[in-house]
């Protein structure tokens, strides 16, 4: 079964942006999924649903009431990893990693450009709440939504795979 099938099949939360964030999740592999914001844990809880059982997901927070007001809704799921720490020393210690999905919320505004870029090839990237429209980019496809609790999607494009003719290695580039 496609992981979009799958999502399909799951019992989906009755709010639009939960189940848009489920169905996203559905489709990450390889990369893990970050959320950098208020950490809804409705939000929190739709991501963990969609992802497959080895995708970690990291939730960043700068309130330490986030943090406690996620561990008791989410108490027992290990893919779940809970950071307190301020958002430009975390995505500075994290600068190496790619992540597949990114939920961005309001109160992670100020991050955002820094953010996007460490979103993987293909990756997607979901602006929640009234959050602005990121700036446009030769590399990122954004698409403003008139959905309740989403606000844009972004998406990086993926790189071109080498090709070889004639023995000779030839990149193509976007």
């Amino acid at each position: 079964m496609s992981p979009l099938a799958a999502a399909m099949n799951m019992s989906i939360s009755p709010r639009p942006d939960a189940a848009l964030v489920s169905v996203i999740a559905a489709t990450v592999t390889g990369h893990a999924v970050l959320y950098l914001g208020a950490c809804d844990e409705v939000i929190i809880r739709a991501a963990l649903e969609g992802c497959d059982i080895t995708t970690p997901v990291l939730a960043l927070t700068t309130e330490a009431q986030h943090c406690e007001r996620l561990r008791d809704a989410v108490p027992d799921d290990l893919r779940l990893s809970i950071h307190h720490q301020d958002a430009v020393s975390f995505l500075a210690d994290v600068e190496r990693h790619r992540f597949g999905f990114m939920i961005i919320d309001g109160s992670a505004a100020r991050q955002l450009p820094l953010a996007l870029t460490l979103l993987a090839p293909a990756g997607v990237a979901v602006g929640l709440g009234t959050l602005a429209l990121p700036p446009p980019s030769g590399e990122r496809i954004v698409c403003p939504v008139t959905m309740p609790g989403i606000a844009w999607i972004v998406s990086r494009r993926a790189r071109a795979a080498p090709r070889r003719r004639g023995g000779r290695r030839v990149r193509h580039s976007l």
